[in-house]
Formats: structure tokens, sequence, C-alpha cells
């Protein structure tokens, strides 16, 4: 048996590997208050997936962190195998 057999995960519609430098452009149109509808703005915030009730609460505490809410600021490693959503986080990160 394939996990394949077991779950179905649907594609994401930002391709296999999402790239930093779309989400940079992405910014710069939101910055710039130009639309993004068709920029791929909905791909970026909703194909990303928290998987687990501790994940969301490592995201909660990096984005407390990093708005400024939480003292004293910390600093994070984002680190994981090929896949894992290192770079789609970073990139809702920046948006």
């Amino acid at each position: 048996m394939r996990v394949g057999d077991v779950v179905e995960v649907a594609p994401s519609r930002l391709g296999l590997v999402a790239q930093v430098g779309e989400a940079e452009e992405l910014a710069a149109r939101v910055e710039r208050k130009e639309p993004v509808e068709d920029a791929g703005l909905e791909a970026w915030l909703t194909d990303f997936l928290i998987a687990s009730e501790e994940n969301r609460r490592v995201v909660e505490v990096l984005l407390e962190s990093l708005s400024g809410l939480r003292a004293p600021p910390r600093a994070f490693l984002v680190r994981g195998v090929y896949g894992t959503g290192k770079t789609h986080l970073l990139g809702v990160l920046r948006l």
C-alpha cells in the first residue's frame, strides 16, 4: 500500500516549488496598491497547510514576534526537508 492509496493531495496552484521571487513581486504589487486578483495572492495565502496544533502554535509565536507584539523579539531558524513548505512560509510572511 502506498500513501497515495489512502490520501489525496491536491496540487498547489503555486507549482511544485514556491519561488520567493514570486512572493516578492506580489508584495511589491500590494505595496503599490496594484490589482492582485490575477497575480496569485489567493494561492499564496490559501494553499498553505498547517498540519498540527503544534505547528499552528509555532506559526502564531512567529507572527507575534515579527509583528512586535511580543517582547523581546526572537530569532527563528526555518528548516525542513525538501517539500515541507519552508519557502511557502517565508513567502506568506513577506506578504
